[in-house]
């Protein structure tokens, strides 16, 4: 997780408690955002025998609270619709708010310009002091009533609170979908009975509006990606707001008997797919709905067996069969991506093609980073001159491409690697 990165997860009333020791481990009781309650479900299950629940948690947790951020939710028209300006104010629309509070100061009586006078009701206080009161009747921001006799109030102007709203802990089902919502909006991608209880992408872009901004290329991770709601969010609030957000998604390939698809990850690709084809066809901005799929497995390089160094014989057959280090059959894409990871570059890498006659050299790019492979079984001294390379620039080759003399020429031309 990023220094300035907030985690979210989800969990029932079960194993609550247990889950915030062990995240209070990890990150310290400091690092706590909040416990939000999503109201999952807009039914009550009549066959339970105690009590339906109707509610799950999410419990938000940063690296590093002094530095991440927590964004303000966008105000909405329902948000803006109290504000309204039947005085003509110049200042703009506005809302009454009572000059009194539950709590402050002994209770006075304060006349105003206009010889109204005020004092708080019984049980209640005044809100603001009389020099305060002063000011704003001199400042024209109190409301008399349309005729001004009415019990004053003071005008919160709409242009002085804040650009957003502050997030509640209860995130209702209204505003952030349910669990049958869920089902409907997965069922019509990929049809019924494809996946158990899938969150709402309306739950998860409610996550991101408050986590991320659209220019910032945040980086989203789900590693238990399920049927791909995260990353169909994103894809989502990439459309709306022209985000430039990214997402990694997680899914072991655990097996599902649905008939359609053998593995969850085969149900989060497929949703993924049709998601992006969807907003492809349906997009007005410029956005990049591409993905690529990547799957765990064995090392295109062979790995020696210290086992069989003992045994004579047995070391001349590992020997022999070094003499080419990489596995049969191997993919040159996926020596490229086992390099890519091995470098520290990232998945994201762009790999453009340097040809030479019968030589190709591939450029990888992580941003201003890069370096050269080629797995040609013998280099010609056009390609390497072809190619501008630096002591501080990285290139790998088979190891059997190269003489001694080659070996030793290039890697005093360059940072030299060899397979």
């Amino acid at each position: 997780l990023r220094d300035d990165g907030i985690l979210f997860i989800s969990i029932n009333n079960a194993e609550i408690h247990n889950l915030i020791r062990i995240l209070n481990e990890i990150f310290g009781e400091e690092n706590y955002v909040s416990c939000l309650v999503w109201n999952s479900k807009y039914t009550v299950s009549n066959d339970k025998k105690f009590v339906s629940d109707q509610h799950e948690y999410i419990l938000a947790f940063a690296k590093n609270i002094e530095i991440c951020d927590f964004y303000l939710l966008e105000r909405t028209e329902k948000a803006n619709k109290s504000y309204t300006n039947p005085d003509d104010d110049p200042r703009g629309p506005w809302k009454p708010t009572p000059l009194h509070a539950k709590s402050g100061n002994k209770n006075i009586v304060f006349t105003f310009k206009n010889g109204v006078k005020w004092s708080a009701p019984e049980g209640r206080f005044p809100r603001y002091s009389k020099e305060t009161l002063t000011r704003l009747d001199e400042e024209n921001r109190l409301w008399f009533g349309k005729d001004g006799t009415y019990t004053p109030n003071v005008k919160s102007y709409l242009s002085e609170v804040k650009s957003g709203i502050t997030p509640g802990t209860l995130w209702k089902w209204q505003d952030v979908g349910h669990t049958h919502e869920a089902n409907e909006e997965l069922a019509q991608i990929l049809g019924k009975g494809v996946f158990d209880n899938p969150k709402p992408t309306k739950l998860i872009r409610r996550m991101l509006q408050l986590a991320t901004l659209k220019d910032n290329e945040d980086i989203v991770l789900d590693f238990f990606a399920g049927s791909g709601t995260t990353a169909h969010a994103v894809l989502a609030q990439n459309e709306e707001d022209g985000g430039n957000r990214h997402c990694i998604s997680i899914q072991i390939p655990e097996i599902v008997e649905n008939g359609k698809f053998s593995t969850i990850a085969e149900i989060c690709k497929e949703r993924i797919r049709l998601v992006s084809k969807k907003f492809e066809k349906e997009g007005k901005g410029n956005q990049d709905r591409g993905f690529k799929i990547f799957k765990l497995t064995q090392s295109n390089y062979k790995i020696w067996d210290k086992n069989q160094e003992q045994n004579k014989e047995e070391l001349r057959k590992q020997l022999t069969l070094f003499k080419n280090a990489l596995i049969d059959g191997y993919k040159i894409e996926d020596v490229i991506y086992e390099c890519i990871i091995k470098e520290g570059f990232s998945l994201n890498s762009k790999i453009d093609q340097i040809k030479e006659k019968k030589n190709t050299i591939y450029k990888i790019y992580d941003n201003s980073n890069y370096f050269f492979l080629t797995l040609d079984k013998q280099i010609s001294d056009n390609l390497i001159d072809k190619i501008d390379l630096t002591k501080d620039t990285m290139f790998i080759c088979l190891d059997s491409a190269l003489d001694d003399s080659k070996k030793l020429s290039l890697s005093l031309k360059c940072m030299l690697k060899t397979i």
